[in-house]
């Protein structure tokens, strides 16, 4: 069962897809039920996940690269996987706080010092005191006292400088944009109204609302109801009719009118025990 599982995994990794432009890459939190010889069991989705590493699988913890024996049994961490393969190969894996910092240097200007350069890459000691290595090319947008600059040799080690990153298909950091002065501060979006608080759903009932997306192989249900996103585990046992009769979760389209009965398990997951489209 588990083999058709990680076949079908990949038909909705598009859906579920991060910033990385690899084709078929699925990024997600997880927990490491056990690490094996090849690889590791992961808990993601409604059930266990077996994945493997590779020479070429970066690993990040306490913001820095790491080895492989830094993640045990029960690690909180993000991946990031290859699902055209069967078994799922591991790109990419880091604790969760770690995986916010690069977040963060991929998308947004950091500042720092330069610590030290070669041909392919530069070095920022970064205000946090971590180090951070960024691939860089000719074709990085270098900047200095508000002027262009020609090549990476006009950087010298100890400059103050902010630096713009962009993920490569590589994994590696691209210098999109360095400069030695502060970047232009973005006004900030007026601040949306407050939302009413909005109350916790019973632990059993059942609700209207209307489908974002259906995931078939990881058994959930994404629906929009009561002015908030709610996320359905779909049992085996669900059942899903239509106004012809029974349907299969397949044929849950997105903008559908459904109406959901559900229960809380012990972990607090919404389980839906009927599907009924159309519903009133």
């Amino acid at each position: 069962m588990e083999g058709g599982f990680l076949r079908q995994l990949a038909v909705v990794a598009a859906a579920l897809a991060a910033a990385c432009p690899c084709a078929k890459t699925l990024v997600t939190e997880a927990k490491i039920l056990k690490v094996t010889e090849r690889g590791y069991v992961l808990s993601v989705g409604t059930q266990p996940l077996a994945v493997e590493d590779t020479p070429a699988t970066k690993r990040w913890a306490a913001r820095k690269p790491a080895e492989r024996g830094a993640f045990g049994e029960g690690s909180l961490v993000v991946v990031r996987l290859n699902v055209d393969t069967d078994p799922p190969t591991l790109r990419e894996i880091a604790d969760r706080e770690t995986q916010t910092w690069l977040d963060g240097i991929r998308k947004n200007f950091v500042k720092g010092k330069i610590e030290s350069r070669d041909p392919k890459y530069l070095v920022l000691r970064l205000d946090d005191g971590s180090a951070f290595a960024y691939r860089a090319t000719d074709k990085s947008k270098l900047e200095l006292q508000g002027k262009p600059v020609a090549t990476l040799a006009d950087l010298e080690p100890g400059m103050t400088v902010w630096a713009k990153g962009r993920l490569l298909p590589t994994l590696d950091t691209w210098l999109a944009e360095l400069r030695d002065t502060p970047p232009a501060v973005q006004p900030k979006a007026p601040k949306a109204p407050e939302r009413p608080k909005l109350q916790p759903l019973p632990q059993a009932g059942t609700l209207q609302g209307t489908v974002r997306s259906a995931s078939p192989s990881l058994r959930l249900l994404e629906v929009e109801a009561q002015g908030r996103t709610l996320h359905f585990v779909c049992p085996q046992g669900c059942e899903f009719r239509g106004p012809g009769g029974r349907i299969a979760l397949e044929g849950l389209k997105a903008g559908a009118t459904v109406k959901v009965a559900y229960r809380r398990d012990s972990q607090g997951r919404l389980l839906a025990s009927s599907v009924e489209v159309g519903g009133p």
